[in-house]
């Protein structure tokens, strides 16, 4: 009976890699739970490296669309102190709230770039809500509105930008 004991009692000291060396079935059982372990572990790291690339394309997206709202407005803006909305009669802008439709913009396509200018005139300075709609790579539009205001800038017909609430509207 003390063989015995010292038989079971010897086994229970042995180590994982001791386990592994045996010619017995439990080392297998061994070998699989720690195959499945790994496994898991390897499709956890390869979904967190996807939502990365994901996240960071989509962020990429986004940028990319706010660099675009930037240059179009710049150049409404450009448009508007130069006074290309202004009444060529009078050299002012519209007294009432009036929409101009600034075409002519395109692309890197050839695609239309729709854009609105709406003045708000009151007194000075007269506020203006830049509509700059975009089309996204999935065929989407979303509409950004920037508000600036303009005071007069002393030459006929030209304007100069006070300020920039930047963009205060976002509709997709």
């Amino acid at each position: 009976m003390s063989k015995m004991m010292k038989k079971s009692n010897s086994r229970i000291g042995k180590n994982v890699f001791e386990k592994l060396a045996d010619k017995r079935g439990a080392s297998m059982v061994l070998v699989v739970c720690l195959f499945l372990v790994l496994c898991v572990l390897g499709i956890n790291l390869l979904n967190v490296a996807n939502a990365n690339v994901i996240n960071t394309a989509l962020e990429q997206e986004k940028e990319q669309t706010m660099l675009y709202v930037s240059s179009v407005y710049d150049i409404v803006n450009d448009m508007i102190e130069d006074g290309a909305f202004s009444d060529p009669a009078t050299g002012l802008l519209p007294d009432t709230a009036e929409t101009k439709d600034a075409s002519g913009f395109q692309d890197g396509n050839g695609k239309n770039i729709p854009v609105k200018v709406t003045f708000h005139k009151g007194a000075m300075p007269i506020e203006a809500h830049i509509e700059i709609t975009c089309t996204g790579a999935d065929g989407t539009a979303e509409t950004y509105t920037v508000i600036s205001t303009y005071s007069s800038s002393g030459v006929a017909g030209g304007y100069r930008r006070e300020s920039c609430k930047g963009l205060v509207d976002h509709a997709g």
